[in-house]
């Protein structure tokens, strides 16, 4: 790529528009998944893909609106699915779709996340491409922007001014996701060097961030084009 809980899902009825309805967990830098983690990995996909065809219908007779799905899709992927990926081992050739089993490059666990989140999407294809037509396939509605040889506070002003939600960032040959967490800013990624190994680690402190010449960010949580086709299934 080139270029400048362990806690389950806990489904709940949305009583009133715009309610969020995915619950919490704290941040954690790296969690690593227990050994036996895989079966309620799958049994927290399945309550995923559960709320996510409730959030449709739900989106479809007007009871919640875009904002409400994009709560969910954030608390979805930060609190339910990233979890269990901390810790999983990083390779330039990984592509396994099972946390903390074989290993996993950096394109690969985005794609792989957000299949298993609901997004349609060809995991394979999509994952070896440069970080830049990732970006540009998944974050269709909202803009990109740029960042050529500017130091790190750069973007994190960038990113304090789009506000709270997930990115995806694609540097000089590395892509990840970063998380704005009112204003504190989280690079969560598949990491190749100290450690190697899917990490979230503080935008400020990031070393991968800070020597990268090329940055394209964009804000993919609340582009209205990847939050419709999450609900409806639609293939990207």
């Amino acid at each position: 790529m080139k270029y400048c809980f362990v806690l389950l899902l806990i489904l709940t009825a949305c009583k009133e528009k715009n309610k969020k309805i995915v619950t919490s967990q704290s941040e954690n830098t790296i969690q690593k998944a227990q050994p036996n983690d895989s079966v309620s990995y799958e049994r927290t996909k399945q309550n995923v893909n559960r709320l996510r065809l409730q959030l449709g219908q739900q989106y479809k007779q007007n009871k919640i609106s875009l904002k409400t799905v994009e709560d969910n899709f954030n608390s979805i992927m930060i609190d339910s699915i990233f979890p269990y990926w901390y810790g999983t081992t990083w390779d330039f050739n990984g592509i396994t779709q099972t946390p903390s089993k074989g290993a996993i490059a950096c394109g690969y666990f985005i794609t792989t996340t957000l299949q298993q989140a609901g997004v349609v999407l060809n995991r394979s294809k999509l994952g070896q491409s440069a970080s830049e037509q990732i970006i540009k396939t998944l974050i269709v509605a909202n803009p990109k922007k740029i960042i050529c040889n500017q130091p790190i506070d750069s973007l994190i002003a960038y990113l304090k001014i789009k506000g709270d939600g997930l990115y995806i960032i694609g540097l000089d040959s590395h892509v990840g996701f970063i998380y704005n967490n009112k204003g504190a800013l989280y690079f969560i990624h598949s990491k190749w060097i100290n450690p190697k190994a899917v990490v979230k680690e503080a935008v400020k402190t990031s070393g991968v961030l800070a020597s990268s010449k090329y940055k394209q960010i964009g804000k993919l949580s609340s582009d209205s084009v990847l939050l419709k086709r999450w609900l409806s299934g639609t293939r990207f």
